[in-house]
């Protein structure tokens, strides 16, 4: 249907199974099928209770919890706007391990091309059908028409009934608890694919814009590429997360002028800097791996949103190298410029080496 973004589900071919294989998929099919409509049988009050519940452990809770969140995210939704309690402690990690593992699902069932170079659906509103009043819809939708950041269907309803629960939820620490796995899901990677890799930094940006939180979008893509040195698969989770946010990593339009009060400003102009220099460099690795076509379509979201130079103007990294040891040698340690000038550094010595 339109609007729900191009996500093609692809039949994959099946293996013969020995009888005990055979066994063992129709339990575990039939589990998860009991687990799905178990879960669309939940009445709003029977949700509710889910939700509410303070005689369970942390980590059912967050195994149910989430179980709402994939089978019934517009009833989840619902029942979370009308409530007028808080949803009780979460184990996090517990959370965003299932999540994790439900967005490389996803993302598998993709085709490979979609979710790898970013979307330019706009992000999908809920139904008309439902309440206007929900606190995290209006916000996400207020948000999608300011910069319509692209998510896929699949993609906006995690974040909406994700967003949900951490508006009800009486646990200080579980955004920041939530965030931080998801930010390690990211930048380890491990064995997971560009698709699922994506979709994960695009569902994390859009959760930190939700907060307001563009230091730590900053602090992610820096870990990210301090972690993957000249690796060219950090230029889709880069072109991707910028897509949804380009303000992370905004060029300024004009320099910024040479006062005490722009100290900070400077700072993370320098720091823009430094990241357009190490993503020009990964681009060439990148084109010679996947081609030319992708490469360029994934570079020019920074040129075009962020105002970057195309790679072939890029400043070298060693000559920026020099003007960030210059820089951070005439701050003092106490300024505001300071950290970020130094995280600049951190970030530009491991492709010095």
């Amino acid at each position: 249907p339109e609007g729900h973004g191009p996500v093609v589900v692809i039949n994959q071919p099946k293996k013969a199974a020995s009888s005990r294989t055979k066994r063992t998929q129709t339990s575990s099919t039939a589990a998860v099928s009991h687990s799905v409509k178990t879960a669309e049988k939940l009445q709003p009050h029977e949700i509710k209770d889910v939700l509410t519940n303070r005689r369970i452990l942390d980590t059912t809770r967050a195994k149910r919890c989430f179980g709402l969140v994939v089978n019934s995210p517009l009833e989840l939704q619902g029942v979370l706007a009308r409530m007028d309690d808080t949803v009780p402690s979460i184990d996090a990690a517990r959370f965003a391990e299932l999540l994790i593992v439900q967005i490389h699902a996803d993302a598998n069932r993709a085709s490979s091309p979609v979710s790898v170079l970013p979307c330019s659906t706009p992000l999908e509103t809920p139904e008309e059908k439902f309440r206007e009043g929900s606190q995290a819809a209006s916000k996400l939708k207020l948000l999608a028409d300011g910069i319509r950041p692209g998510l896929y269907k699949h993609e906006a309803m995690l974040v909406m009934s994700i967003w949900t629960i951490v508006l009800k939820s009486d646990q200080f620490s579980f955004f920041s608890e939530l965030m931080y796995k998801l930010s390690q899901g990211i930048v380890l990677r491990s064995s997971a694919s560009a698709a699922a890799t994506c979709s994960l930094a695009r569902i994390f940006v859009t959760l930190s814009l939700l907060a307001a939180d563009i230091q730590r979008v900053r602090v992610m893509l820096c870990d990210m590429l301090m972690d993957a040195v000249d690796s060219p698969h950090a230029l889709p989770v880069l072109a991707n997360s910028l897509a949804i946010w380009p303000d992370v990593l905004q060029m300024p339009s004009t320099s910024v002028s040479d006062t005490t009060e722009n100290v900070t400003e400077q700072a993370y102009e320098l720091m823009i800097r430094v990241f357009q220099a190490i993503a020009a460099g990964i681009h060439d690795l990148y084109k010679e791996e996947k081609g030319p076509e992708e490469a360029d379509k994934l570079y020019s979201v920074m040129v075009a949103q962020c105002g970057w130079r195309l790679p072939g103007h890029a400043e070298f990294a060693d000559t920026l190298l020099v003007e960030v040891k210059n820089t951070l040698n005439g701050l003092d340690h106490d300024s505001r410029g300071y950290p970020v000038v130094m995280a600049a550094f951190n970030l530009l010595a491991p492709y010095m080496i």
